[in-house]
């Protein structure tokens, strides 16, 4: 036998099947890779969100107060500077007239001592 026999007997051999669908399968699928993309940029999404959501509250809750401090008065005033003191920020001295009597204080300088912590938050 000549090896051109020998190479013209085996020109007919072909893969079976079901290793040729194999093969079909192995091949990369981008749609896993676009899963977890998708899903790890909504995580991240989330906690950059989250991450303000403190800032938020604080800007709602002296806004809140500003709009009627003589419902929260003086300990409501001193709840926020504690607030704002627990995050790290340095609060300004309150007003000489938060000192005395509750009776005297008057809802526009409970407002200035409010505003002066709205102008802490970053806009």
């Amino acid at each position: 036998m000549t090896p051109e026999e020998i190479l013209a007997g085996l020109r007919d051999i072909q893969l079976p099947a079901v290793e040729t669908a194999a093969f079909a399968e192995s091949r990369f699928s981008p749609w896993p890779l676009v899963v977890v993309v998708v899903i790890l940029s909504g995580i991240f999404l989330l906690r950059f969100r989250n991450r303000q959501s403190w800032r938020r509250s604080l800007r709602r809750d002296v806004e809140a107060f500003i709009a009627r401090p003589e419902t929260a008065g003086i300990h409501g005033l001193i709840d926020l500077r504690r607030r704002f003191a627990a995050h790290g920020f340095t609060v300004p001295n309150l007003p000489a007239v938060c000192f005395g009597p509750a009776e005297m204080l008057d809802a526009a300088d409970l407002r200035g001592a409010a505003e002066d912590l709205r102008r802490l938050l970053p806009s």
